[in-house]
């Protein structure tokens, strides 16, 4: 899991979706592109923490997927220690 400070915004991540020229895309091309476009280090560090061959349909799915992912890690570090680290019910 990425930091909440090491966390792309999502001005960042649309910036780099909407550079990508064709689809489908995988993890790896993503953080190929973002190196290339010279997006921030946060971009492309959150692109390769992706399984390397995750694949990208059209740039609704991307989309999607990237702000879930984005948002589901801000959540979860946002969370108290102890709920991080109580058991599972």
């Amino acid at each position: 899991m990425i930091a909440v400070e090491e966390l792309p915004s999502l001005d960042e991540l649309h910036n780099l979706i909407d550079s990508v020229a064709s689809y489908p895309v995988n993890a790896a091309a993503l953080a190929d592109l973002a190196t290339a476009e010279g997006a921030d280090r946060r971009v492309i560090e959150f692109y390769r923490s992706f399984p390397q061959d995750e694949a990208f349909a059209n740039a609704e799915d991307l989309t999607a997927r990237s702000e879930q992912i984005q948002m589901m890690s801000t959540e979860e570090q946002d969370q108290p220690w102890e709920v991080l680290r109580s058991p599972e019910e």
